[in-house]
């Protein structure tokens, strides 16, 4: 364990037997993934002050694992148990698919589970309620490896087992902007600076990967390598467009003129929020159709399913360029 502000290291756990398959780090304690010699899985709980297991989880058998910030709620694949000493019970985190990473926000209110078909779900601090669910959140066919918060809880950095780096707004659950350039490696884990301004992303293969996601200080250092000049925009869309000049300009000997075409347009996005959910409960069915099974619905108007995007059309004209 190590003390990142001075640098150093501060304990240093000896863990003999099984190898380790996930860690999860709470107040004063180490929450511990461990393989078993059957082939099994056993967490633990480890007190870093005196460097022995105090406990071991029983129930979980989780590889992938989070705790809340408080130390009372230990959650992992398809299961949560109260701490230090409660039951594990089952909690279905990402609607019956295989877990690719959890995390808690620094208050403990939210917890993210990413599966592997590139789905994040977001839970309250007991993992009762839906709070939403970002679809899509990497490329295609693209698992979700690794979660992390920025100290606000303002923002949740999503990596894939494929390399990719995505920020999201967690009030809007949209994305922030596009992919991050990454080595194009699994990222197996993330975590934000204190200051929520740069987040850092660590591979099997690769030197840890440290980004910038302040927009000022992310702009101050584009302008740097650019030297303040010569700063070029692009844009992920791309068409066409034609005009005719059918006008004069008067010129002056000596001087140069070149059309231009001025072509502005402006994206805009924005979510489908409110689902119908089935309760499974039977209700009566129809005078008009005996023999129909309806269900009584509930509805959830925070849900969002998915987003929306349009181009508009802000004006389109051709000019002349006239120097000497």
């Amino acid at each position: 364990m190590w003390d990142l502000p001075r640098g150093r290291p501060v304990t240093t756990l000896d863990l003999p037997g099984g190898s380790v398959l996930a860690t999860a780090l709470g107040t004063g304690t180490l929450y511990v993934a461990r393989s078993t010699p059957t082939g099994d899985v056993r967490d633990e709980v480890w007190d870093l002050a005196r460097g022995r297991r105090t406990l071991t989880v029983d129930g979980v058998g989780a590889s992938h694992l989070a705790v809340r910030p408080d130390g009372r709620l230990l959650a992992g694949d398809g299961k949560a148990a109260r701490l230090p000493s409660g039951p594990a019970a089952p909690r279905d985190l990402v609607q019956g698919d295989e877990v690719g990473a959890l995390a808690f926000t620094a208050d403990g209110s939210l917890l993210a589970a990413g599966d592997q078909s590139g789905r994040v779900t977001l839970w309250d601090r007991d993992l009762r309620h839906r709070e939403g669910i970002l679809r899509d959140v990497l490329t295609a066919s693209e698992g979700v490896s690794a979660l992390a918060f920025s100290p606000d809880g303002r923002t949740l950095a999503v990596a894939g087992d494929a390399g990719s780096l995505q920020l999201w707004g967690v009030a809007t659950q949209q994305p922030l902007g596009g992919p991050l350039t990454t080595p194009g490696e699994e990222i197996d884990s993330l975590a934000f600076a204190a200051d929520g301004t740069t987040v850092y992303a660590s591979s099997a293969h690769v030197p840890l990967q440290r980004y910038t996601v302040d927009t000022a200080r992310a702009l101050a250092r584009v302008c740097a390598r650019a030297g303040g000049t010569g700063l070029t925009p692009s844009y992920n869309r791309s068409g066409s467009t034609t005009t005719t000049y059918t006008w004069q300009i008067t010129m002056k000997p000596g001087q140069f003129a070149a059309p231009i075409q001025v072509v502005e347009r402006r994206w805009t996005q924005g979510a489908y929020q409110g689902v119908y959910h089935s309760t499974g409960k039977p209700c009566l069915p129809s005078p008009g159709d005996i023999n129909a099974k309806p269900h009584f619905y509930t509805w959830s108007p925070n849900e969002r399913w998915g987003r929306w995007t349009s181009n508009i059309a802000v004006q389109d004209y051709g000019t002349y360029h006239v120097w000497s």
